[in-house]
């Protein structure tokens, strides 16, 4: 009778938001990583394969964000702030995901894959890694309570 209770507190954990908020917490942490790759200003930015294509401005933007009292040693991303403030984790019913929450931000940061030649605003192998690796350690952890539990 014990595995047959245990099973079904599994079976409502699994029915119930509890998995999907572990998603939503290990995605979380993951894009905190992710957002670093993209908008770090001592290194530039990183596309998901590691790499910095093309890493410095052209000299008529490197004039414009001198200007205003920006860094040009590196390629960042980062200007005003808005395009990483709009990389977000967002839920919706059972689905999570890593979205760029503004409509023009999203233009943008096509525009900026596109003249760079490669893919940024994606997770990368390692991102995705890391993910599953937290992802799976949560709900381990979860699973685990559920089945030492004394009934």
């Amino acid at each position: 009778m014990i595995i047959i209770e245990k099973l079904n507190r599994l079976r409502e954990w699994a029915n119930s938001e509890r998995p999907v908020d572990l998603l939503f917490i290990a995605l979380n942490e993951v894009s905190a990583d992710m957002s670093n790759r993209i908008f770090n200003s001592e290194k530039g930015y990183r596309d998901i394969y590691g790499n910095s294509p093309k890493p410095t401005y052209s000299d008529p933007y490197k004039k414009v964000r001198e200007n205003k009292g920006r860094q040009t040693k590196v390629v960042d991303f980062e200007n005003t702030g808005s395009l990483r403030r709009s990389l977000d984790t967002v839920r919706d019913a059972n689905n999570i995901k890593l979205v760029l929450r503004n409509d023009a931000e999203a233009l943008i940061s096509k525009y900026l894959e596109k003249y760079r030649g490669t893919i940024v605003f994606e997770m990368s192998e390692d991102e995705l890694k890391l993910f599953n690796q937290i992802a799976s350690e949560l709900l381990i952890k979860d699973i685990k309570k559920i089945f030492n539990e004394t009934l």
